[in-house]
C-alpha cells in the first residue's frame, strides 16, 4: 500500500490549520489542488486536498463535490469562509486557516523539507514546456518523475506539484511563467530547486512587468530580471544552466553567479559547454549533432526547428548538473516524440493527394513566433513541399506595443518565403498590412470564414503552420482542418 500523502497532524502542522470537521481512518487523499479566483485550475476533487480561495469558487466546489461523502479528500478553507450553510452542505472533512494565511505556500514549503529528490525549475520568455518535457522524459531513465500538469505554470500550480509529490520521488520537475504581481523570488525560496533552467529571455507578457517602457530593450532587461529572480532560491550547491544564444546572457549569467559558482550554458555559441554543431531535419523529426563539454553526439528527436533542438541541449545541460550519466538521457531523448501543438510536423493524406500542417498552434510570443515561420520555411524546402501557408492569430500580453510588434512579424514572414497569410483576432491586422499584397490570404474575424477559406484555397503538397497565443484555441483550428482535409471536403487543386 502507497504510504498517505499527508497525515490529518502534518496538514494542520504545515498550513497552521484547525479541523472542523476531521477526517477518518480511511482516509488517503491522492493530490493537492488549489482553486483561485481568475485563474486556470485543476477541478475540485473528493480524493484531493482542496485549497479553496474566494466565496464563487467556494460555492462551485460544493455544487462539484455534492454527493460525493465517500471521498478521501478534504476542503482547506480560510475561517472566515466557514459558515453554518457551508458546514450543512461541505460533505468532505474541513480545515480551518487564519483568513490571512497563505496555506498553500506553507505546505509546499513543508513538502520541500521533506523531499528526498532534486527539483529542476524551467523559467524563460520561450520554450519552457517543451523543455521541461524534455528534461521529465529524459529523467525518468533515473527515476520516478512529477512534473506540471498540461500547461499551467503559475507559482500556485508549481506548489500543487510539489506538495503532489511523495517524499521518494526521484524528480519534480517544475515551469514557472511569469504574471504580473508574481513574486519570483518568494516563489522560488519556497521551492529551493537544485536546478534553475533559463531557456530563452524575449518579449512576452509584457503586460506582467511594473514599468511598461516603450524601448524594447529596457522592457527585455525588465523581463530579465524578474524571471531571473528565480536563482535567488537555488540550493547551497545548486547549477544555474543559462542560454548563451539569448539576449543579455552573459548578464543572466552574472546575476546566477550571485547565488552559485555552477552556471553551464548552452547553445549555438562556440563557447557553450553544451553546444549544438549542427541540426538537420530528417522525416518528421530533426537529427543533432551536440558537443557536451569534450564528448559529441549525435541523435534523433521526433520534432521539428531549432527551438525545440535549442530545449534538447538546455535538457542535457540540466541532466550534467544532477550529476547524471548523458547517455541513458540520449537515448531517451531520441524517442521523444514532442509536445502537442508545438513544431509538430504531420502529413495528411487524401485520395489524389496532401498537405503537410505544422502544429504550432498551443501559444505565442514575438520570439517563437518568428522561430515557427523559420520552421515552416526549412520544412517546407526539405520536403520539396508547395506553397508555404502561415495561419496566424493574436500574440496576447503585448501591452501597449503591440500592434506594432506583429507589425515587425513581416520580417520573418519575408525571411520564410511564405506565399500566403491568414490571420485573425484584433491585434494581427498590423501584420497583414505590413506584408506584400500579392501574400495577403486575407484577415478573418471568424473562426468559420478563415477555415472555409483557407480550404478553398489549398492545393496538394501545401505546407500551412498554424500559430496563436493559447486563449485564441488554435488547436481547435488544427483538429477541425486536419479532418476536414483526411475527409476530402475541400476541393484541393491537384
Amino acid at each position: 500500500m502507497q504510504p498517505i500523502l499527508w497525515t490529518p497532524a502534518e496538514l494542520a502542522h504545515a498550513v497552521e490549520g484547525v479541523w472542523i470537521r476531521s477526517p477518518g481512518v480511511r482516509w488517503r487523499p491522492t493530490s493537492v489542488r488549489a482553486q483561485l479566483p481568475s485563474r486556470d485550475n485543476l477541478p475540485v476533487s473528493e480524493h484531493a486536498i482542496n485549497f479553496i480561495y474566494g466565496e464563487s469558487r467556494l460555492a462551485s466546489a460544493l455544487e462539484t463535490l455534492s454527493g460525493k461523502r465517500g471521498g478521501r479528500g478534504c476542503l482547506v478553507l480560510p475561517s472566515n469562509l466557514i459558515t453554518a450553510q457551508v458546514l450543512e452542505r461541505a460533505e468532505l472533512p474541513i480545515l480551518a486557516c487564519p483568513p490571512t494565511a497563505r496555506p498553500l505556500a506553507d505546505l509546499a514549503r513543508a513538502a520541500r523539507a521533506r523531499f528526498s529528490g532534486r527539483l529542476v525549475l524551467v523559467v524563460g520568455s520561450v520554450g519552457k514546456t517543451t523543455t521541461r518535457q524534455m528534461i521529465a522524459h529524459a529523467l525518468r531513465e533515473y527515476g520516478t518523475v512529477t512534473a506540471n500538469y498540461g500547461n499551467l505554470n503559475l507559482a500556485t500550480h508549481v506548489y500543487e506539484i510539489l506538495a503532489s509529490s511523495s517524499p521518494n520521488t526521484g524528480y519534480v520537475v517544475a515551469e514557472m511563467g511569469l504574471l504580473r504581481g508574481a513574486n519570483f523570488a518568494e516563489a522560488a525560496m519556497v521551492l529551493k530547486p537544485d536546478v534553475v533552467v533559463f531557456t530563452h529571455l524575449g518579449l512576452a507578457h509584457i503586460d506582467a512587468v511594473e514599468k511598461q517602457e516603450e524601448d524594447p530593450d529596457h522592457l527585455v532587461e525588465q523581463i530579465l530580471r524578474k524571471k531571473a529572480q528565480a536563482f535567488q532560491g537555488l540550493t547551497r550547491f545548486g547549477a544555474a544552466i543559462v542560454n548563451e544564444d539569448m539576449p543579455l546572457a552573459s548578464q543572466a549569467s552574472d546575476i546566477a553567479r550571485k547565488q552559485t559558482g555552477r552556471v553551464t550554458t548552452f547553445g549555438r555559441n562556440p563557447e557553450s559547454a553544451f553546444r549544438l554543431l549542427d541540426l538537420t531535419l530528417s522525416g518528421t523529426g530533426s537529427r543533432i549533432s551536440c558537443q557536451c563539454r569534450d564528448r559529441r553526439y549525435e541523435f534523433e528527436i521526433g520534432t521539428v526547428g531549432a527551438a525545440p533542438a535549442s530545449n534538447c541541449m538546455a535538457s542535457l545541460a540540466a541532466v550534467d548538473a544532477l550529476g547524471l550519466k548523458l547517455e541513458p538521457a540520449i537515448a531517451a531523448l531520441a524517442s521523444f516524440s514532442g509536445v502537442e501543438g508545438r513544431s509538430q510536423l504531420r502529413r495528411y493524406d487524401y485520395r489524389t493527394g496532401s498537405v503537410w500542417i505544422l502544429d504550432d498552434s498551443f501559444n505565442a510570443t514575438p520570439l517563437s513566433m518568428r522561430a515557427c515561420l523559420d520552421t515552416l520555411g526549412k520544412a517546407a524546402r526539405f520536403h520539396s513541399a508547395g506553397r508555404r501557408i502561415a495561419v496566424l492569430g493574436d500574440i496576447r500580453h503585448l501591452g501597449p506595443q503591440s500592434g506594432e510588434l506583429h507589425a515587425e512579424l513581416s520580417e520573418a514572414v519575408a525571411e520564410a518565403r511564405i506565399d500566403r497569410l491568414y490571420t485573425i483576432g484584433s491585434e494581427t491586422p498590423s501584420l497583414q498590412s505590413a506584408v506584400p499584397p500579392a501574400i495577403r490570404a486575407g484577415h478573418y474575424e471568424t473562426r468559420e470564414d478563415l477555415v472555409s477559406a483557407l480550404l478553398s484555397d489549398l492545393r496538394t503538397g501545401d505546407m500551412v503552420a498554424f500559430k496563436a497565443s493559447s486563449p485564441l484555441k488554435f488547436w481547435e483550428l488544427v483538429r477541425i482542418v486536419a479532418q476536414r482535409i483526411e475527409q476530402e471536403e475541400p476541393a484541393l487543386a491537384s
